[in-house]
This record gives C-alpha cells, structure tokens and sequence, in this order.
C-alpha cells in the first residue's frame, strides 16, 4: 500500500510504518517514530510524515519519476528543509543525474516515445 501525499507517493509500506511508530531498539521497544510527538496516528501531519519518510530513505516518486532523497529532510543539518528541494533522479548513458521536474518530465516523454519507437521496429522486423 503507498501514500500520496501532495502528488508525492511513498512508495514502501515498510518505510511508512518506520516512519510513523518508530524502528525497534533495545528490548523489542520501538523508538523515533512520529507516534512519539503525535500519539494518535491520524493526527499526524502529512508533511511531517513525508519529512520522516524522507529521513528514513523512503522511495518517493511523482508522476512516475523518482524523487531525489533528501528533498524533504536535510542530511546535513538533520532537520526538516523550510522549503523542499524537489529534485528528480534518472539514469542517462549510465550514469545517475539530477533534475528539476520540467527536466525530468521532458525525459520522461523522450523515453516513452523512444520505447514506442522500439517496440514499433521489432514489429516491423516480424
């Protein structure tokens, strides 16, 4: 099961759980999650629930595209970002690049339509 969140999907339902009731610690106990802050899960804030999903390196994507870790929750300063710095991931040539989402939804049309192309001349050969 996933999340959508503001367009974002959290893809991992291992993650999500994390997210929100914490990782086991010592003694079986869990620890860290948002349950902490916000003891009734529904309460819970979506955007905090992102954040938290983010920290933890929960797959996001959007439209199809796979969102940047670290857009939500600065590894850096260890807090959530004021302003999310959405990026996208994708593999050119091999190697992993970063772009913005008008960048990334523009490849991604060059991929579909690449795919159709390919799959249109291996008919033709048949």
């Amino acid at each position: 099961m996933t999340k959508v969140i503001n367009g974002f999907v959290l893809e991992n339902e291992d993650k999500i759980e994390r997210a929100i009731y914490g990782s086991t610690a010592d003694k079986g106990q869990l620890k860290g999650g948002l349950v902490e802050k916000y003891p009734i899960v529904d309460e819970i804030p979506e955007e905090e629930l992102l954040v938290a999903y983010d920290k933890i390196g929960g797959l996001i994507t959007k439209d199809g595209l796979k969102v940047k870790t670290g857009s939500f929750y600065d590894l850096k300063t260890k807090s959530a970002r004021k302003e999310p710095e959405v990026l996208f991931i994708d593999r050119i040539d091999g190697q992993e690049v970063e772009l913005d989402e008008s960048e990334a939804k523009a490849m991604k049309k060059v991929k579909v339509k690449s795919d159709e192309l390919k799959a249109k001349a291996k008919k033709a050969k048949r």
